[in-house]
């Protein structure tokens, strides 16, 4: 109860902050319209580029949460929030949990963006038919992406200059979460990703035109246990990455 608290109030701070509703807002947003052009010139599907939006999204919105602890340690309360008295992963848990939050709100924004009539405009009958799919798949997403965002705030424990190594996580997971792949793609490559990355197999869900009672079970299994694998991860590393950090005196360092 005492973490869910610490949430609520870190969401209801960081709401009063524009620059989350304007990261994930900007990020769909331009997702949406290259998406809508797409569709318009090539006359692709229009639920798939929903989709994809939707999923850009959420992804810009989500991964940019692992830089909280970066604006933390500039703000000088990092070092505050790993030594209290209070378990430091919950602590920093409640901190990067609410920042991820706001790339739920991708879902509908994409929604209402998808719903202005036009030539590449989403049909509402498709999306009823998806809709317990979106919904579900839409969650098991955040979740996925979440867990990889666990793993890159021990970066930012370790080194003030994360950011620089940042982007040689995201752009790979980002890469063979088969955002980008056409439909019914059964690649080598995302195939095994499926069996590594949480994102695969959630983004593979989305994706999956007519799923079985079967293979929602399959992919929402598979996204779970690797998200519990990579949040295992997350907590080896940042348990290690404190110890490091204790030991270099890094944690004020800016």
């Amino acid at each position: 109860m005492r973490t869910l608290r610490q949430i609520a109030f870190h969401f209801k701070e960081f709401s009063t902050t524009s620059y989350f509703l304007q990261l994930v807002a900007v990020g769909t947003i331009a997702a949406c319209i290259i998406q809508r052009l797409g569709v318009h010139a090539w006359g692709t599907s229009a639920y798939t580029g929903f989709l994809r939006s939707f999923i850009i999204g959420m992804w810009t919105s989500c991964t940019s949460a692992a830089g909280i602890l970066g604006f933390e340690r500039r703000k000088g309360t990092l070092i505050y929030l790993l030594v209290s008295r209070t378990n430091p992963f919950l602590t920093l848990l409640a901190v990067i949990v609410p920042t991820a939050t706001f790339g739920l709100f991708a879902l509908p924004l994409s929604l209402v963006i998808w719903s202005i009539p036009g030539s590449a405009a989403l049909h509402i009958p498709i999306l009823m038919c998806h809709a317990w799919q979106i919904v579900l798949g839409g969650l098991l997403l955040w979740v996925s992406m979440l867990s990889i965002t666990f793993v890159i705030s021990a970066i930012f424990i370790i080194t003030p200059n994360a950011t620089t190594y940042e982007g040689m996580i995201l752009v790979p997971a980002l890469f063979f979460s088969g955002t980008f792949a056409q439909t019914g793609s059964t690649s080598v490559l995302l195939q095994i990703a499926t069996y590594f990355l949480p994102t695969t197999s959630a983004v593979t869900f989305l994706y999956d035109p007519e799923p079985t009672v079967t293979s929602a079970l399959r992919q929402v299994s598979i996204t779970v246990i690797l998200s519990c694998i990579w949040i295992m991860i997350a907590y080896l590393f940042g348990r290690h990455a404190m110890q490091l950090a204790r030991k270099d005196a890094t944690l004020e360092i800016i």
